[in-house]
């Protein structure tokens, strides 16, 4: 949707508006691994279904 409504969003191809998007999943994923509070694998399950979402969303 920003990629065909916003003024500007298409200077960038969408491959590389995804993998940026992507990476950021990605980053946000292993900052909460490391320093988010994790009681156990359940938690990181939870936490990683809940990230990928949005690069599913985003796809």
């Amino acid at each position: 949707m920003t990629y065909f409504f916003v003024k500007g969003a298409k200077r960038f191809e969408m491959s590389h508006r995804y993998a940026g998007l992507l990476w950021g999943v990605i980053t946000s994923g292993i900052l909460v691994l490391l320093f988010g509070p994790v009681d156990g694998p359940g938690a990181v399950l939870d936490i990683l279904v809940f990230l990928s979402t949005f690069a599913m969303g985003s796809y």
